[in-house]
């Protein structure tokens, strides 16, 4: 549903508190929720896919050979801490690009222009992973080596081989 999409973005851009966004979420659900329920609903999104001791090695690796790594999400604060307590991963990197602080999302082209500002990397030097065609695409659009991690073949196995082909890892 688009302006549910809408309401999202919104959100994760910072414009909305949960208690706010909770609200106009259920009024798109014709209020089949409770407040309860939709929090509830809300924090079920987050998952660990890459929180495993295989992942936590390849980041280990890429940083011992100098590579920066960054996180780029869209993300709302109720998440971000629920993420920042529970897993290892944003601990191992670099970067923190998270829509909710920045007041910015991808795949809005001002998300990838602070990405590039505050790393100081050039586009072309840049290998981004996400699972939406649409952020894929943006990031192509600006010079950025974006790769799509989509079903089937596990997600690590996905970003393992795309950076072997970029010899980063052998």
């Amino acid at each position: 549903n688009e302006s549910r999409k809408i309401l999202k973005s919104a959100y994760h851009r910072g414009e909305y508190d949960v208690r706010t966004y909770s609200k106009k979420l259920g009024g798109i659900l014709e209020n089949r929720y409770t407040p309860t329920q939709m929090l509830t609903l809300h924090q079920a999104e987050i998952i660990g896919a890459f929180d495993d001791a295989e992942t936590a090695h390849l980041f280990d690796a890429l940083k011992e050979k100098g590579h920066a790594i960054a996180i780029l999400s869209n993300t709302c604060e109720v998440h971000w801490q629920e993420i920042v307590t529970t897993y290892w991963f944003p601990r191992k990197t670099d970067h923190l690009f998270l829509s909710f602080e920045l007041n910015e999302n991808k795949p809005r082209e001002t998300f990838y222009q602070i990405v590039e500002d505050v790393t100081t990397h050039e586009p072309r030097d840049i290998i981004f992973f996400d699972d939406s065609e649409e952020n894929i695409r943006t990031a192509k659009e600006r010079g950025w080596q974006a790769h799509q991690i989509i079903g089937g073949t596990p997600p690590l196995q996905q970003v393992q081989t795309i950076l072997r082909r970029y010899e980063l890892l052998y």
